[in-house]
């Protein structure tokens, strides 16, 4: 059957069929054929053969067929069959989704791509639509995981995503539309240098090394994937068939994808070993080639080769295989070939046969280090691959710096005593150097550690990045014990960077052995580091408090304080972290001494230099978030606005944006609410660029949103965003207590809204805050908001018993926002029961207390309709005037509270 296949292909490309022959596979066949070749490549063997068997009952033939294909090379047809099948045009849809569809811009063999566009009042969107065939489960799948990856990249030189969804049982997806060339096609038409290449072509690899730091491996990287827009910029797309990286353990058992184009494949994509980063490399190789050649290196000359290339090799397929030109511009291409040729025998050619390296592991271990080299190619410096002679060191310099070379001739005479006198320094820091080479050796041996560690890991079949990054890291500390245990300086410093990555993805009891372990090593190195011990010190004791609520942490969380104190030339940044962390605690606990900890810890960070500015925007946030929560909103603003034209802060784009999230956070305080929606608004599109609508910070950000949407009084926009953050995961770990202020927040906003869902809502609230994974405080928030239900629903026992039990809730107690909320539903109840006495003598108790300005006007609403029902109208309506004035204020849309307070001062009015 497989040489049967080989040679019906070989016949078709040779020979085009003619009109009316019978094809391969009819275009419905072959497309039941793509969708089960994608179905059974992910799967295991045994899950494959089972499969087979099964379609075997019922369709012998394509069982067999399918079972060629995968067992065959796939240069054999996948590249092929699309372009061999005779194509009938569907009818375009006049509509997709929101989009219109305008033409058709390409075929695949999953689906039609259109040029499509979304009107809106005051603008108008393009988009590339890629709507894929047929309605199979399969397809669906695909389409979500190409959705989720494009969701998960935000970079200039990748398309960005737009929209997904389904329509009549298929799946679309909207991109970024790219007007432009592809990048072969603009490099012939533009007839751009090789240098002018290689500037372009660093673009690709820069979204490639997004990508990877996102964990995407894209499989199918090659020129036509890559479009250069009308500005001179490379945009990377088609992750059609990218993979978001698995664990380690998972990888090794899945068999390798055969559905790639063999132009652009690895050797181990031939061999149907697993695939890598390293395969993405290798692509770029042989695109970079192509761009220098003017030619692809061909497939018979690279599929099976085993031993690296030379650069004499390289240099001679240039010059040998033929070129398709005109006989009038023949000599201008072989002058042309030439010269590329010449480059390839050069270091442009090394860097190339490094990344086509017939061994994953002898490529470049990252897509950053085939950048580097290339930009040390542009300047002309030593490569990173490369050892050079002492006489190719003399020539780059001469190369780099002829005035300079021309000056020093002329004045050798002074040179001579600066060497001289340069002599008599270098021999009186000896120490100095003996030193930087030890920094020098610990800092290339800790990077080849983690080179080792990456490269050693299969990036291929995902579940997400954060399952990845936690088999990596425990696969590194495992390592580090086993093979740099003689070297304590470097293990300490490894296992302290790796308990801070912990630290990020909020896993404690990592963070705990890890931190623990390089104190461990840091105890037995022959120079312990001060700013290691005091920061692995400060973060053990942040956590062990906020797990148990230790006493014993906060005063080994001052000692660490005191190392780093002492320490403090060597470690500021970790000094003014483990005082941010103390001021939290300190505040948490309502110590008055957190604020002056917090605005300390603020102050070290100002001091640092713009390449150490990360710390300071963190400061400023912790001191911000501070100052709002104690309602210091005129002062939180100054110290944002402060931070905001700090170039510390600006030197940061991801943590200036951090900034004005705080700032729409205090503008909220200040009831500035168009300021603070404006801000929130730009704050939600640059973090969704920058890390993905869905990542944790973005998705506290539209929380955040939400909140001031529903103090707008714009409810139903407020409930929808709350619901779709509950409805869509996040996209890697958030906090736990994330999840529990969302079905609080939207038991809140439905019961505000008199929905109908309310008590669900409400339930399901309880059901998260209250359980063993929940939160006393939005517990008791919970339930004071099902008494306030239950008193609306006239279901006064059911109130009184839920305040009953919140009488005795120790976090209501210890609240003051509980408490105060306690006693209005207790007030509110008294009334509803028409118990007049015992409501007045409660509301002369409630107004005793420490009241914000909200709880105030609450009071004054619950004692205007006391009055009323009393028979006091005057001072009722006055009450419930005052009360309704201040919580009605800011809103743009009156609530249905609001709406209530009207009909009672209607009624009150109509009653006089």
């Amino acid at each position: 059957m497989n040489d049967k296949i080989e040679s019906d292909v070989r016949l078709r490309q040779s020979n085009p069929p003619l009109a009316g022959a019978a094809p391969l596979f009819s275009a419905e066949r072959w497309q039941q054929m793509r969708v089960l070749l994608a179905l059974l490549d992910d799967a295991s063997n045994d899950v494959r053969e089972a499969e087979l068997a099964k379609l075997a009952t019922s369709d012998p033939d394509f069982a067999e067929q399918a079972r060629a294909l995968l067992a065959s090379s796939p240069a054999q047809l996948m590249h092929l069959a699309d372009a061999l099948l005779p194509f009938t045009a569907e009818q375009m849809p006049e509509r997709v989704g929101p989009f219109r569809l305008l033409e058709r811009i390409g075929l695949g063999g999953m689906g039609t791509v259109y040029l499509a566009e979304r009107e809106h009042a005051d603008f108008v969107q393009r988009v590339a639509l890629k709507l894929l065939d047929g309605s199979s489960a399969r397809l669906a799948q695909l389409a979500s995981r190409e959705r989720r990856i494009l969701a998960a990249l935000a970079h200039p030189n990748i398309t960005a995503f737009v929209d997904a969804g389904t329509q009549d049982g298929r799946a679309w997806i909207a991109m970024e539309y790219v007007q432009g060339e592809s990048l072969s096609e603009y490099c012939k038409q533009h007839d751009i240098s090789v240098r002018e290449r290689v500037r372009l072509f660093d673009q690709v690899c820069a979204a490639v090394a997004h990508a990877h730091a996102q964990l995407v491996v894209h499989r199918d990287l090659k020129p036509s994937n890559v479009l250069v827009d009308v500005q001179g910029r490379a945009k990377l797309l088609d992750f059609g068939i990218a993979v978001v990286v698995n664990s380690v353990a998972d990888a090794m058992l899945t068999p390798a994808t055969r559905v790639f184009t063999p132009e652009y494949a690895a050797p181990e994509q031939f061999r149907g070993e697993h695939v890598t980063t390293a395969c993405d490399i290798y692509s770029l190789g042989l695109m970079l080639y192509e761009l220098v050649a003017n030619q692809r290196l061909l497939i018979k000359d690279r599929a099976t080769r085993e031993q690296p290339w030379s650069t004499a090799e390289l240099a001679a397929h240039a010059r040998t295989q033929e070129a398709a030109v005109k006989a009038v511009s023949k000599s201008k291409q072989v002058k042309a070939q030439r010269a590329h040729a010449q480059l390839l025998q050069g270091d442009l050619g090394r860097i190339i046969a490094h990344a086509l390296n017939p061994e994953p592991s002898a490529r470049y271990s990252a897509v950053p280090l085939l950048r580097e080299d290339l930009t040390r190619w542009l300047q002309d410096r030593t490569l990173t691959i490369t050892q050079p002679t002492t006489w190719q060191l003399l020539r780059r310099f001469v190369h780099r710096h002829r005035a300079a070379v021309a000056a020093t001739t002329a004045a050798f005479a002074v040179i001579l005593v600066l060497a001289a006198t340069a002599v008599l320094q270098a021999r009186a820091k000896t120490l100095e150097a003996a030193r930087a080479q030890a920094a020098l050796r610990q800092s290339e041996a800790t990077r080849n550690f983690m080179n080792s560690v990456f490269l050693s890991a299969d990036p291929f079949y995902g579940k997400g990045a954060q399952t990845s990054a936690g088999d990596l890291l425990a696969a590194a500390r495992i390592r580090i014990d086993r093979e740099l245990s003689a070297q304590p300086e470097i293990a300490a410093n490894l296992l302290y960077q790796i308990g801070n990555v912990y630290v990020s993805l909020r896993d404690t009891e990592a963070v705990r052995e890890t931190l623990s372990k390089a104190l461990a090593y840091n105890q037995r190195s022959a120079q312990p580091s001060a700013a290691l011990e005091g920061s692995a010190r400060a973060r053990l004791a942040f956590e062990t408090y906020n797990q148990n609520r230790d006493e014993a942490a906060l005063s080994e969380l001052a000692a660490a304080i005191t190392v780093l104190r002492i320490a403090e030339p060597e470690a500021p940044i970790e000094l003014s972290a483990a005082l941010r962390m103390q001021g939290n605690l300190l505040f948490a606990r309502g110590d008055q001494n957190a604020l002056a900890v917090s605005r300390e810890s603020m102050q070290i960070a100002q001091l640092f230099p713009p390449e150490q500015s990360a710390e300071y925007p963190l400061a400023v946030q912790a001191h911000a978030n501070m100052l709002v929560a104690l309602e210091n909103f005129d002062e939180a603003l100054a110290v944002v606005d402060k931070a905001l034209s700090d170039p510390r802060t600006q030197a940061n784009e991801q943590a200036e944006v951090g900034v004005r999230g705080q700032r729409a956070q205090a503008l909220i305080g200040l009831k500035r609410y168009q300021e603070a929606n404006a801000a929130f608004t730009a704050v939600i599109a640059a973090m969704t660029a920058s890390h993905g609508v869905e990542h944790s910070d973005t998705r506290f950000e539209r929380y955040s949103r939400a909140a001031l949407l529903e103090s707008m009084g714009h409810l139903d926009a407020a409930a929808r965003e709350v619901q779709a953050l509950i409805d869509v995961p996040a996209s890697g770990s958030e906090h736990h207590i994330a999840p529990i202020a969302r079905a609080l927040a939207a038991a809140r906003i439905s019961e505000a809204r008199r929905a109908k869902d309310a008590g669900a809502q409400i339930e399901r609230a309880g059901k998260i805050a209250c359980g063993k994974q929940g939160h006393a405080e939005f517990c008791g928030a919970t339930r004071l908001l099902a008494a306030n239900l239950a008193i609306r629903e006239l279901r006064y026992e059911t109130a009184r018993s839920i305040l009953d039990v919140g009488a005795h809730d120790a976090a209501i107690k210890a609240s003051a926002l509980l408490r105060n909320r306690l006693n209005l539903m207790r007030l509110r109840l008294l009334r509803s029961t028409q118990q007049w006495e015992a409501a007045q003598e409660l509301l002369s108790q409630a107004r005793k207390a420490e009241l914000s300005p909200t709880e105030a006007a609450l009071i004054d609403v619950e004692s205007g309709l006391l009055d009323l029902a009393t028979g006091d109208h005057t001072r009722g309506r006055a009450a419930l005037a005052r009360g309704r004035a201040y919580l009605a204020q800011s809103l743009i849309e009156l609530t249905p509270q609001i709406r209530e307070i009207d009909a009672a001062l209607a009624a009150a009015e109509n009653a006089r």
